[in-house]
């Protein structure tokens, strides 16, 4: 609850309202709703896949819960895609090749540089739509 955006709160505030008043009390030895009601609070609970009867609302929670998935996928990749750009190569550019060494994952070394190489290599075949079909690696530089 605590944050730096404070509008993103509003939308909490009726679960915070719901703890509060389904809260044991000590002062008053009971809950303030079982002191408002006569009556314990209703229970929260989580809805289960399954739990319900009736099919469609199974089938109409998976369909919004794909939307809302394939939305945020879309927002990543948009996001993702306005930092890349389109890069085109002709046969004879000399491009860089990252290059890393081979180490075992479960012993990664975390380091902020690591031992990452840039080799320049000459562009052999002709680019097939936007990928590359092949890069001269001299045995020299490897």
């Amino acid at each position: 609850m605590i944050g730096e955006h404070l509008g993103d709160q509003c939308c909490w505030l009726s679960l915070v309202e719901w703890w509060y008043n389904s809260t044991f009390h000590s002062a008053i030895q009971m809950t303030l709703y079982e002191a408002l009601y006569s009556q314990p609070p209703p229970q929260h609970l989580p809805y289960m896949v399954g739990s319900c009867t009736v099919e469609c609302v199974d089938r109409t929670d998976r369909k919004l819960l794909q939307f809302h998935l394939k939305r945020a996928q879309n927002r990543m990749k948009h996001f993702v895609d306005c930092i890349r750009s389109d890069r085109t190569f002709q046969v004879g550019n000399l491009v860089y090749l990252k290059l890393q060494p081979y180490r075992q994952h479960s012993a990664k070394v975390r380091e902020v540089f690591s031992n990452t190489s840039y080799l320049p290599c000459v562009l052999a075949q002709t680019p097939c739509g936007k990928a590359t079909s092949s890069i001269n690696l001299t045995p020299s530089r490897l």
